[in-house]
């Protein structure tokens, strides 16, 4: 399939040969996660794609109609045996033609306007902050450094109190989960030393190491974003796993050499805490919404 490409030395074929859904994430992996390197040539290069595979499929649904008006006279012979009417009582019949060059011209405008609010979107950078780009319940905001999209959903409120050692691990769960479970309990002296963010297409992970200087405790929460993400492994002992509940969650209680964990799967939310107090580790589950 022919196609005008800016220069580039670089080489962007094997996208060509992507599956439209593998291209849709690729663009949608590489938004979401968006620091300000994004590789601009490649994404237009794949927007350039797309387009050019929605105008293909348009074509593709405007059949010529002389084939359907043929079939029409073969099932109605009658009408296709009909004399050749007089003069004065002669009909002009058109036949739609298969495409006008103003359709094709209609289909390039909307093929093209797509682009463009797609480059704006997601490429697009501003001088000046800008907001209220409405994209199904997303607003687009943008500096002259940075593109991100901020959720418009109303989320019900409730009575979680987050202590302030989490706060930071919570605001970055409600940017995928509308009410992610969260302890509402730490046990005094707790102070968070190292903060650790990982993400891939399939998943994000958020690890909270906090300490109170004789019991270490580990926070961890997995973001399945596809049915591709791999879900933990936990080593434990022999002993079969304890079950409580916080809410309507199952939380597992488990023990592994010398520390209790507690690991729990609300949706595509999963979560451990990890610490040598299972009497503490408990409340802590128990006190999660």
């Amino acid at each position: 399939m022919a196609r005008h490409k800016r220069p580039s030395r670089r080489d962007f074929s094997k996208y060509e040969n992507m599956t439209t859904e593998e291209l849709d994430n690729i663009l949608r992996t590489h938004f979401l996660f968006a620091d300000g390197t994004e590789d601009k040539d490649l994404v237009l290069h794949i927007l350039e794609v797309l387009t050019e595979r929605d105008k293909e499929e348009i074509n593709a649904h405007i059949s010529d109609p002389h084939p359907s008006w043929e079939k029409f006279l073969q099932n109605h012979p009658n009408l296709a045996q009909q004399p050749t009417p007089s003069p004065s009582e002669e009909k002009v019949i058109k036949i739609p033609t298969a495409s006008s060059p103003k359709k094709h011209s209609i289909y390039r405008s909307i093929a093209s306007i797509a682009a463009v609010l797609i480059f704006v979107l997601f490429i697009g950078t501003a001088t000046a902050y800008a907001a209220g780009i409405d994209i199904f319940g997303v607003v687009a905001e943008w500096t002259a450094d940075v593109f991100g999209f901020k959720s418009t959903a109303v989320v019900e409120q409730t009575d979680k109190i987050i202590p302030q050692q989490l706060e930071s691990l919570y605001q970055e769960l409600i940017r995928y989960v509308a009410d992610p479970m969260m302890p509402t309990y730490l046990p005094e002296g707790y102070e968070t030393k190292n903060e650790n963010y990982y993400s891939d297409a399939d998943m994000r992970s958020i690890s909270f190491l906090l300490d109170n200087g004789t019991d270490p405790m580990a926070i961890d929460y997995i973001i399945h974003l596809s049915s591709d993400s791999f879900y933990m492994e936990y080593e434990k002992d022999d002993t079969p796993p304890e079950i409580i509940y916080a809410g309507t969650v199952e939380v597992f209680i488990f023990h592994n050499v010398n520390s209790y964990l507690a690991v729990w799967l609300d949706g595509d939310l999963e979560g451990s805490i990890s610490m040598q107090s299972k009497d503490e580790l408990i409340k802590i589950v128990e006190s999660m919404k």
